[in-house]
């Protein structure tokens, strides 16, 4: 995903958002046990306030990876959520 041209940069602000919409404390612990790396130097990777390497890039490939398969998971229980709220508003 992550290519020469990004590293020495913070990663884009779009994927940032994502990241941190869809991964938790426990995703950033597994990813960085996995990579034996820091959870934090991912948190400052993903915060922007660290950029990414070639080395922290392989890490934040996975955490990528695990945003985007929490995101999956996402749309079947947000569309079960509306169709619940929608039950609630038609009733009043």
């Amino acid at each position: 995903m992550f290519t020469e041209k990004d590293f020495g940069k913070p990663i884009r602000q779009e994927l940032r958002v994502r990241i941190t919409r869809y991964t938790t404390r426990q995703d950033y612990a597994d990813v960085a046990r996995k990579h034996k790396v820091s959870p934090s130097l991912m948190k400052q990777v993903v915060s922007r306030t660290a950029n990414l390497t070639e080395k922290n890039s392989k890490p934040m490939n996975s955490l990528v990876a695990t945003a985007y398969e929490n995101c999956k998971k996402k749309i079947p229980e947000t569309q079960a959520d509306k169709a619940y709220f929608e039950t609630l508003i038609i009733k009043n």
